[in-house]
């Protein structure tokens, strides 16, 4: 049986989202949502929404207040996890949603068309980003060095650079971008990364060590 309190927040909330039309027009009130038994794992929504005042706008206050006022009932994140209302009421309704899906997703490109994100923005930039991990010799390992390079190996058409970061046990993380405006259609990113590792700056400390992992994508 559904208690009083749970039906009293859905109908909080459900006002406080009729009441603002951002959020109407973003997408309608899930109807399908019921108190689920579970186990709580109890942070206050009270607690996050009064500490962290920057994570929501004045024009939601109605939103945020019905939250608040509803946190002795309903729990957080955790509580609601692999629930309907994990997946249709907490996840639907965030101060900020960030669309994790990598570069030029099919669900940032709608987003970005159908709240015209990009007008008066430049155009965004791409590119195709290789790293390593390697465990060199400590004699060679720096705890915290950050080395940023731009240029070469890449012609003063091309652009990108490199990255190297010392840290954890003996661990070098190195990477290499090249943006995907480049004109020569025969480059190739991964061997300009390998002539990239040629540089005496960059051989010195790869020298004698062990490469662990390796990996490529797009950014």
């Amino acid at each position: 049986m559904t208690r009083p309190a749970f039906e009293n927040l859905l109908e909080q909330a459900r006002t406080a989202h009729g009441s603002q039309a951002c959020l109407t027009q973003f997408c309608p009130f899930p109807d399908d949502l019921r108190e689920q038994p579970v186990e709580p794992f109890h942070i206050p929504a009270a607690d996050i929404l009064s500490r962290e005042t920057g994570l929501y706008s004045d024009a939601l206050s109605e939103f945020r207040d019905a939250f608040v006022a509803a946190s002795p009932v309903a729990q957080w994140r955790e509580t609601y996890k692999g629930t309907n209302i994990g997946q249709d009421f907490m996840d639907r309704f965030a101060c900020y949603t960030l669309i994790g899906e990598g570069a030029r997703g099919s669900l940032a490109k709608k987003l970005i068309d159908r709240f015209n994100l990009s007008e008066g923005k430049e155009p965004q930039k791409f590119g195709i980003g290789l790293k390593e991990l390697w465990s060199v010799k400590p004699e060679k390992h720096k705890p915290g060095m950050v080395k940023h390079t731009m240029g070469w190996p890449l012609d003063n058409s091309t652009g990108g650079g490199s990255f190297m970061y010392h840290y954890g046990d003996n661990l070098v993380s190195i990477g290499f971008v090249v943006h995907l405006n480049y004109k020569n259609p025969w480059i190739s990113p991964f061997e300009e990364f390998q002539r990239l590792k040629t540089h005496p700056a960059i051989r010195d400390v790869l020298e004698g060590g062990e490469r662990i992992s390796y990996g490529a994508r797009a950014i």
